[in-house]
């Protein structure tokens, strides 16, 4: 025997006909248009700016986040990683490491 159902068969009916009606409120409207991402894009890639200075410039009413996920989505921005050589080794200080840059010189490890 087993255990007792949390609902009765009218609940669960009941609760079927909801999801059915609610559905399509499962999601929040898009806060930004396809055409206003498209515009984010190109005032971002133009010039450096901030994210309030993005929002300024297109008459944006959204928040820095939205700006900043719509940036993201695009996939045309990535952090640029330095180089292996240019990384500073574990220990050693940024100065240490750009006198040893313009004498020639290494330290050792």
């Amino acid at each position: 025997m087993g255990p007792a159902p949390l609902h009765t068969v009218a609940e669960q009916e009941f609760r079927d006909a909801l999801t059915g009606i609610f559905s399509s409120y499962d999601f929040s409207p898009r806060k930004v248009t396809s055409r206003d991402e498209r515009n984010i894009i190109r005032v971002v890639s133009n010039s450096p700016k901030s994210l309030n200075d993005v929002c300024a410039e297109l008459n944006l009413s959204v928040c820095k986040q939205t700006v900043h996920n719509a940036i993201t989505r695009s996939g045309s921005f990535s952090h640029n990683e330095k180089s292996y050589e240019e990384k500073i080794p574990v220990g050693a200080s940024r100065n240490s490491v750009l006198a040893q840059q313009q004498c020639g010189v290494e330290l050792g490890p």
